[in-house]
């Protein structure tokens, strides 16, 4: 796991510089500034925004891989549910209530209500068109929506199997999902605003290669395969909606 974690972080770094770059881009435009960065700079920050499919890809592996032999009962949904929760919301909700007192410092900058910090902090501020309060927190939501998806897909299948789930032995039941994801992506099908169901694909992918990677499943890598080809060749797909999936799959 340590590419993995490597990986992360390289993300996490091309991430920033891009929101870096922009920001300073911005407050230059704002000042009437004619000041130009270096091109290799503005090629750097330009590529930025990949690292969010990474970021998606590597959730989709990581959590796949967490729960490949846990048996998915009710007491273990509850588990898995309060671990992601003490793993994202202390460090969020700090950055809520930080971003929230500086915006009530700073005059002329209209305070947020009640009902918007109510939904940041539970992730669907998007959802239910309230204000975001941390910009780029609007992955984190996404996130969400995308564990609870996933294990309550997990944690039903195990119900309607009456068996261990296993997500290698039961992955074909994440694909009628990642298929209408991409319709939804690429405006086959209207996506509504702040549904994580557009970049589930992406998540898609990362499991893909678990059992891909982890399991050696021919099929698997005979499906990942036609599905990135078929969106390659139909141009279906911007090239970096596949940068997760292929980082991961280096792997």
């Amino acid at each position: 796991m340590a590419f993995i974690d490597g990986l992360r972080g390289f993300a996490a770094l091309i991430v920033a510089v891009f929101h870096f770059y922009s920001a300073i881009v911005e407050h230059n435009q704002s000042l009437g500034s004619q000041f130009s960065w270096p091109i290799w700079i503005q090629r750097i920050a330009a590529v930025g925004d990949r690292g969010v499919a990474v970021f998606f890809a590597l959730s989709g592996f990581v959590i796949a891989y967490s729960i490949r032999q846990a048996t998915v009962d009710g007491r273990f949904v509850g588990v898995f549910a309060l671990r992601r929760s003490l793993r994202l919301d202390p460090t969020y909700w700090i950055v809520i209530a930080i971003t929230c007192f500086v915006t009530w410092l700073v005059p002329g900058r209209a305070a947020y209500s009640g009902g918007d910090v109510l939904a940041n902090l539970f992730y669907v501020n998007k959802l239910l068109n309230f204000r975001g309060i941390v910009a780029v927190g609007w992955t984190l939501c996404l996130e969400v929506q995308f564990y609870l998806t996933f294990i309550g897909i997990c944690y039903l299948a195990r119900i309607a199997l009456r068996e261990k789930f296993s997500v290698p032995r039961q992955f074909f039941l994440f694909i009628p999902l990642a298929l209408y994801s991409l319709a939804m992506r690429y405006n086959f099908i209207e996506s509504p605003s702040g549904l994580f169901v557009p970049y589930w694909f992406m998540f898609f992918f990362g499991g893909h290669c678990l059992v891909d990677i982890v399991e050696s499943n021919l099929a698997a890598m005979a499906l990942g395969a036609g599905i990135v080809g078929d969106c390659g060749r139909r141009q279906l797909c911007n090239r970096r909606d596949l940068y997760g999936w292929a980082a991961v799959r280096s792997w």
